[in-house]
């Protein structure tokens, strides 16, 4: 972005910078705040659920590898927040080093896109439990979960290493304050930031999102069909439709926005790149959803508690058919 001489179209989109920085100083205070909220509810809450499922003789990582890794993902969520707290407090200006910007945003953007991905694996094995109860018996063994939860964690870790390893992620604002995975120059994001994100938001959140869409409305439709009206198939209704709701709450409301707000100013970007208006319109709308995201880690231990007190499909030897019973994994 140092370039000696501007043409107009840097110059064009230098001022943008500029004035995008000007209209988002709301973030200097509501960044800190929620962040600091985030970070002390995520890390007591991710602490005392990860502490109870490694620590519990009936609850193990073989037996729950797909809790354990999103309390995980959402306990080095937490942990990359104060060093940001303070980067947003100090106005965008990152005093860390080089190094702590890649560790920090390393930790953060393993939750952004390894969480959708962990909630869709909990959601697909209730998925099949209720629509293919008989095939759940082979696939709801826990070396299935590990290994899907492994592939995911790699995957995740070759999209941080292919940002953190192929350049900078600081760079130096107008004001002589220096950026922390913003402010790119516009080649930057397009040959580099922005490929590797698009890849990551589409795997890691746009085919879950739409899977679950999908596997939901498929789930409810099994559960009016085969449950009767006795008590304890109502309980099963309720408790399912429920924890049906909270996910596609958690999905929707914080990553939904971050995402759908990625994705289009990326293509956008790549068909007018001095679009002010576009340019403001993203500044504003992209702050606010990175807040929003960030609730995420707060609202997942509700999933840890309806999962772990969730319903089992149990297969009946006399009669040949799926029977639901409620359990309790967790106390």
């Amino acid at each position: 972005m140092a370039n000696t001489e501007l043409n107009s179209t840097d110059k064009l989109d230098l001022d943008n910078k500029l004035e995008c920085a000007s209209i988002t100083s709301f973030q200097f205070i509501l960044l800190p705040v929620v962040y600091s909220v985030v970070c002390c509810l995520g890390l007591m809450e991710n602490f005392f659920y990860l502490w109870n499922l490694l620590t519990k003789k009936y609850t193990t990582v073989y037996q729950n590898p797909f809790m354990v890794s999103l309390a995980a993902m959402d306990l080095l969520f937490a942990l990359s927040l104060p060093l940001l707290i303070v980067y947003h407090a100090k106005g965008n200006d990152w005093i860390f080093g080089e190094v702590l910007c890649k560790i920090s945003m390393s930790l953060y953007l393993s939750n952004i896109y390894g969480s959708p991905l962990i909630l869709t694996c909990i959601s697909l094995e209730r998925y099949i439990s209720v629509v293919h109860p008989v095939r759940n018996i082979q696939l709801g063994k826990s070396t299935y979960k590990i290994i899907l939860s492994c592939c995911i964690w790699a995957g995740i870790i070759i999209i941080i290493l292919g940002l953190t390893c192929t350049g900078k992620l600081t760079n130096a604002f107008q004001n002589n304050k220096t950026a922390c995975m913003e402010n790119f120059s516009g080649s930057e994001f397009t040959d580099r930031i922005g490929i590797i994100s698009m890849f990551a938001s589409f795997v890691g959140f746009v085919v879950p999102y739409f899977v679950l869409i999908i596997c939901y409305s498929l789930m409810i439709c099994k559960l009016r069909t085969l449950l009767g009206e006795s008590p304890a198939t109502l309980n099963i209704k309720k408790k399912s439709t429920r924890t049906i709701l909270i996910v596609m709450t958690v999905l929707t409301v914080c990553f939904l926005p971050y995402h759908t707000i990625q994705i289009v100013n990326y293509f956008s970007f790549l068909k007018n790149p001095n679009d002010s208006e576009t340019m403001h319109t993203f500044c504003i709308s992209y702050r606010i959803a990175l807040a929003a995201a960030s609730f995420n880690s707060c609202l997942d231990p509700v999933v840890y508690y309806y999962q772990t007190t969730g319903f089992k499909l149990r297969m009946s030897n006399s009669h040949s058919q799926a029977v639901f019973s409620v359990t309790t994994n967790f106390n």
